[in-house]
């Protein structure tokens, strides 16, 4: 359901301001009383509060409006009278910029009995879809399923019992560059390669996959993408393997991750699989972390500034490093240097950071750094 939903629902619903922001679509509805809860929420989450925790200081309330919006939130409900009086006149600017609806509800209401209601709303339009034009075949089906408002739980079930789908087999999702597909049909291969034209413009390919060897699977199915693709192959990204039709939309935006990253990060390869980005999407994850941008101060921007007054290359050796898993022998092979040149570089690159290649910390933290870098470089691309 999408926010403007919130007032047939007879509960009380009001608008108090970001009414543009009425097509949100609502996923689920949320209680928000302490200012830690904020760090959990969800795209789609539509947040109940009764002001409590910022109601000796109202200017609180634009702190948690810019994590809700950040966070991707639908809108936000306030119990107003008892803690909140009124809004600041900042809050209601920065809802009318950025198109969040805020309303009000009235305070007799409990929050079970909004939450209750409106999931009962939300599940009995998910439930509604099973049985309409929108999934009509495995296509469809999948295409939902990896899409921003996914059915769930028995609604999946039954969707793919009615198709002859096994819901819990597994399957593996690829997704490439929709500019890179021959076809826009929507169609299955002889082995249950599916390809699917998706909102966001890229293409995916569902595979689904035997129950025994699945690194081989994964092949066949990097095999079946290509035959699909123009001359000039792209590169793609490959999930883990998924074992519920319900992660789909998981496995998608897990590759999505893959193929937008190693394009950047490795330019030349063209199959990227999300398991070789698990330090990315964590460090990706918390950008702003003190821990990371420590490490980054520490170990790489001083690197990148040396680089960019000498022909060193320290930055770039350090990356290869890290990739080596600091295997001397590795990096080497990887730079095309000797390894008498590796531990000079190495020699000065403790000089300038501190760096321990010996110490598992400083490992870790300088590989933290590196992978910060990539992610800001993929930022700005």
């Amino acid at each position: 359901m999408i926010v403007d939903g919130l007032l047939e629902l007879g509960i009380g619903f009001q608008y108090l301001c970001g009414r543009v922001g009425g097509t949100n679509r609502v996923r689920y509805v949320d209680i928000l009383e302490a200012p830690e809860d904020k760090k959990w929420f969800s795209a789609g989450d539509f947040i109940i509060t009764s002001g409590f925790f910022f109601k000796d200081d109202p200017m609180l309330i634009e702190d948690m409006l810019r994590s809700l919006i950040a966070h991707k939130c639908s809108g936000l409900a306030i119990r107003t009278g008892r803690y909140v009086k009124r809004l600041p006149d900042c809050v209601i600017a920065l809802a009318e910029a950025q198109s969040f609806p805020i309303m009000t509800i009235p305070p007799e209401i409990g929050n079970r009995d909004i939450q209750s209601t409106v999931i009962q709303k939300i599940t009995a339009e998910r439930e509604s879809r099973v049985d309409s034009y929108i999934i009509k075949d495995k296509p469809s089906l999948y295409a939902n399923l990896m899409g921003d408002d996914p059915i769930t739980g028995f609604s999946v079930q039954e969707a793919a019992r009615r198709l002859g789908v096994n819901a819990d087999s597994p399957r593996y999702v690829m997704v490439a560059p929709g500019e890179s597909i021959m076809t826009e049909i929507t169609y299955d291969f002889p082995d249950a390669t599916l390809i699917l034209r998706t909102t966001d413009g890229s293409c995916a390919c569902v595979w689904d996959c035997g129950e025994d060897d699945y690194h081989e699977e994964r092949k066949k199915a990097a095999s079946a993408f290509f035959s699909v693709c123009k001359f000039k192959t792209p590169s793609f990204g490959i999930s883990d393997v998924c074992l519920n039709a319900e992660r789909l939309r998981t496995a998608y935006l897990d590759a999505h991750f893959a193929m937008n990253m190693g394009h950047v990060i490795e330019p030349n390869t063209k199959v990227h699989l999300y398991s070789d980005y698990y330090m990315h999407r964590l460090i990706h994850d918390s950008l702003h972390h003190p821990a990371v941008l420590e490490a980054a101060r520490t170990y790489t921007k001083p690197l990148l500034e040396y680089d960019r007054e000498s022909s060193f290359g320290l930055f770039p050796t350090l990356i290869s490093l890290c990739r080596a898993n600091f295997n001397i022998q590795r990096a080497c092979q990887e730079l095309n240097i000797h390894r008498n040149t590796l531990y000079v570089r190495i020699e000065k690159i403790r000089s300038i950071t501190g760096l321990d290649i010996d110490n598992s910390k400083s490992r870790l933290s300088a590989c933290m750094a590196v992978v910060y870098e990539q992610i800001e470089g993929y930022s700005k691309k």
